[in-house]
């Protein structure tokens, strides 16, 4: 998908909002009314763009679908995993 095909999602609370559907609109809904009321208490609005911050990639997504990305995971769903990576193995410090 070249980038004049994209579809413009705007990092607002009604544009996320109207890109999402169903279950993730219902979390999101969720999601800013916490958010609304620890605003309203101490009138912090950071935590309002975090939400919409947060949410903003999955409303991206589901507006600009990748017809390959949707195969793999389909194919994934459907037991085939031979696409994947293997996880890293690390030492027991973590990662260097």
């Amino acid at each position: 998908m070249t980038s004049e095909n994209h579809v413009t999602v705007p990092k607002t609370g009604p544009a996320v909002w109207a890109a999402l559907s169903g279950e993730a609109r219902t979390a999101f809904e969720d999601e800013f009314r916490e958010a609304l009321v620890k605003t309203a208490e101490d009138y912090d609005v950071d935590r309002l763009a975090a939400v919409v911050k947060a949410w903003w990639p999955a409303a991206w997504g589901v507006s600009n679908p990748d017809p390959e990305v949707d195969a793999a995971i389909e194919r994934y769903r459907a037991g085939d995993e031979s696409g994947l990576s293997p996880a890293p193995i690390y030492e027991e410090d973590g990662p260097s």
